[in-house]
């Protein structure tokens, strides 16, 4: 917490003027491992500068993100909070919308409770919000995740599960490919002769 407020206070020292920020965002509050997770923030403002961050847990990432604004956006950053957090900032300036919304995916990257922020930073203030979101492992996705065992979920780590199919594939074709080599190598010795 320390941390988000020192990465918002550092947002508050670029300010300029006195202006008013609001977003509005969701994140539903149960997601999947793996699975990317799409959200809309939308920014509605007066101010023609300020920043907007997305933190989440170490190691999940933005894979997409589109910024509807004509004018005014900047760049995209992303920087990394000790190894809690990973903040994606998103910076504008001479924005000429009033309202402007971005709207991304990223992947949540390990199974347990954790804190989402979205920060946002204008001249004169800043504001945050949290969702608590939990990850739980899904059964049936041929994916061995984290909290899954044979005894869970033997679909996804038993079997059944890709890594397993894929080995007796991997196994049945060498078998195959070795038995026709033998078969030839008979061939050849018997014409030999």
């Amino acid at each position: 917490m320390k941390k988000l407020v020192f990465f918002a206070l550092m947002f508050f020292m670029f300010s300029i003027a006195y202006s008013k920020v609001s977003v509005q965002t969701n994140i539903p509050e149960r997601l999947t491992y793996k699975v990317p997770v799409n959200m809309i923030i939308n920014i509605s403002s007066d101010s023609q500068k300020y920043d907007v961050a997305l933190i989440t847990p170490i190691g999940w990432d933005v894979i997409w993100y589109n910024v509807s604004t004509s004018s005014g956006f900047d760049k995209k950053d992303s920087l990394y909070l000790g190894q809690e957090s990973t903040v994606f900032r998103w910076i504008f300036r001479n924005v000429s919308e009033k309202n402007v919304y971005i709207n991304l995916s990223f992947v949540p990257l390990s199974t347990g409770e954790f804190k989402v922020y979205v920060l946002w930073t204008y001249p004169g203030g800043f504001s945050s919000k949290e969702f608590k979101v939990s990850l739980t492992p899904v059964c049936g996705n041929y994916i061995c995740e984290p909290g899954e065992s044979v005894f869970i979920c033997p679909i996804d780590c038993g079997l059944f599960s890709k890594t397993f199919l894929v080995l007796i594939l991997i196994a049945a074709t060498f078998i195959v490919v070795s038995g026709v080599l033998y078969q030839e190598y008979i061939k050849y010795k018997v014409r030999r002769r």
